[in-house]
């Protein structure tokens, strides 16, 4: 399994005759109306975001393994579920999906790989450290494709 890990990764290509203002912009990525809708409590510090059903979001707070889906309709939680009993405690930076696992990744480099899992559930998982604990804070994590690119 490759991991790519890296706080920020900027690509820009600009052209003069490329630019859009603001007001262009905002309008050429606007489909139809702009549905918003105030998250529950228990999501009031998203750390990550990863694509779990094509209406709806896998999230995770900072503090705790808790992972929940999230409505991108309206913004109801659809389940959670938690990392060990008790739930792991670390400075949570990052989720990413490949398949049917789940993996986060703390600030100080350490991988965490489970299945997701059943609404209100604990779940089994793995860990892995990078060994980027002396070296940087990583802020973020994704997968590499299956096809190894």
């Amino acid at each position: 399994m490759k991991w790519i890990f890296g706080s920020f990764i900027f690509v820009l290509i600009a052209s003069m005759d490329n630019i859009q203002t603001e007001d262009s912009l905002a309008s050429a990525h606007l489909d139809g109306p702009v549905e918003r809708f105030e998250l529950k409590f228990s999501l009031a510090e998203i750390s990550g975001l990863v694509a779990a059903t094509p209406t709806s979001v896998f999230a995770h707070n900072d503090e705790h393994a808790i992972i929940h889906e999230v409505s991108l309709i309206d913004g109801k939680i659809l389940r959670s579920f938690a990392l060990g009993k008790p739930t792991i405690a670390a400075d949570f930076e990052g989720i990413t999906r490949r398949g049917q696992f789940l993996y986060l990744v703390t600030s100080k480099g350490i991988i965490y790989e489970t299945l997701i899992g059943e609404d209100r559930s604990r779940v089994r998982y793995n860990i892995y450290d990078t060994g980027l604990k002396s070296t940087c804070e990583i802020e973020g994590i994704t997968t590499d494709t299956e096809d190894g690119f």
